[in-house]
């Protein structure tokens, strides 16, 4: 069983969090920029790749503000963050 962080622990581990998605989410942009940067027919896949992380870092976000038991306070965030991007 995960223990319980203490409550002055929680609003930083929340702040952190929101940090990470806000992070991913200004780097899938830099992926599309970069993609529409190139010559045609190459910029498909960073397209999808920036879309594929706009969606999982989005989700993340709302799952997370609906406080799911993986993102309560002791659960491992590691399970969050390791699932696949696409």
């Amino acid at each position: 069983m995960g223990r319980a962080m203490p409550s002055e622990e929680v609003p930083a581990a929340t702040d952190a969090f929101e940090q990470v998605t806000r992070d991913m989410r200004d780097f899938a942009i830099e992926v599309k920029r970069l993609g529409y940067s190139l010559p045609a027919g190459y910029e498909n896949q960073f397209l999808e790749l920036s879309d594929r992380m706009i969606k999982r870092t989005d989700d993340l976000a709302r799952s997370h503000h609906r406080g799911s038991p993986s993102t309560q306070p002791g659960a491992s965030s590691a399970r969050q963050l390791s699932g696949s991007w696409e």
